[in-house]
């Protein structure tokens, strides 16, 4: 799209949009101060998996999962509720605070937290058919992905391999507050 010619091999390429803007530049550290990535987990490893009972019996839902240092820092405990807030929107989840995470990364287990898949209420022929509350389960956060503001409705790219980044979106946590 800058009509430079691509490498042809792999290389260090700075996190940028579409047209070369530098993703700390739009979403300046200071502000947004986590990296979401994503996994596949053993045991939901494609998002056809949530009609798995069996499977979901064993793991019902993921999180988003924080290194301890973060979470102390920020002061949030295992099992907290939080809210992952990216310039594309935000969403609520169960912190699951883990040794083994870098810090000032989060991540979350990819095929959980569906709203398809007979997840939430429909109807077929004016008859409803209720959702599945097991399908629901758990966060699902590629609807506050980070989106290309060069291309339109596009997520963000790989610049040097071409497919969707699941990995570069900056974003912050937020301790869910109760007025008790």
């Amino acid at each position: 799209m800058t009509g430079e010619l691509y490498l042809g091999t792999t290389r260090w390429v700075t996190p940028a949009t579409a047209l070369g803007i530098p993703l700390d530049k739009l979403d300046p550290p200071e502000k947004w101060p986590l990296t979401i990535i994503t996994f596949k987990g053993a045991l939901q490893s494609h998002s056809r998996l949530v009609s798995n009972y069996t499977i979901r019996e064993i793991m019902p839902d993921n999180g988003i999962e924080i290194s301890a240092q973060d979470a102390e820092r920020i002061g949030i405990l295992d099992g907290n509720y939080v809210w992952v807030v990216t310039p594309e929107g935000k969403r609520r989840g169960r912190a699951r605070v883990i040794q083994g995470i870098r810090p000032g990364v989060i991540t979350f287990s990819v095929g959980y937290g569906h709203w398809g898949y007979g997840a939430t209420q429909y109807r077929v022929g004016g008859k409803r058919i209720e959702g599945d509350r097991v399908r629901r389960m758990g966060i699902l956060l590629n609807p506050i992905m980070r989106r290309d503001p060069d291309v339109w409705q596009m997520p963000l790219m790989d610049l040097t391999g071409g497919s969707v980044v699941f990995y570069n979106t900056h974003a912050r946590l937020e301790k869910e507050v109760h007025d008790d």
